[in-house]
């Protein structure tokens, strides 16, 4: 899932920074060994996309957040990231997104209001 969603990066991140798998199952399992918990989502019985927390002492990062193509701009990750909301402990949120990747920050910047305002 991750991968597939992944491929939508390639040419627009920095090459020294793509690789295939873009994750390894060995780098998954590290991440859940680190705490990293992922829900997903299904529709019709098919896991569409996957995003993931991890709470730190002070702050929640969201990790691996991704919908297969075909089910991007339908209201799933606005549904998803409501949902990690109802979980966190966290009244801060951290998240990553390649800055060439302006899908990615269109998406939480129109749903900003999910997130915690900056002290």
């Amino acid at each position: 899932m991750i991968n597939d969603a992944a491929l939508k990066y390639k040419g627009v991140i920095p090459d020294d920074s793509w690789h295939e798998p873009y994750i390894s199952k060995k780098e998954l399992t590290d991440d859940f060994g680190s705490g990293v918990r992922m829900f997903g989502y299904a529709r019709n019985n098919t896991l569409v996309g996957v995003m993931g927390i991890q709470e730190l002492e002070r702050l929640t990062l969201i990790r691996h957040a991704c919908l297969l193509s075909d089910y991007q701009r339908i209201g799933i990750g606005k549904s998803s990231l409501q949902y990690f909301f109802k979980f966190t402990k966290s009244s801060r949120l951290l998240l990553g997104a390649w800055q060439d990747a302006s899908w990615a920050i269109s998406f939480y910047l129109n749903n900003e209001r999910y997130q915690s305002p900056e002290p």
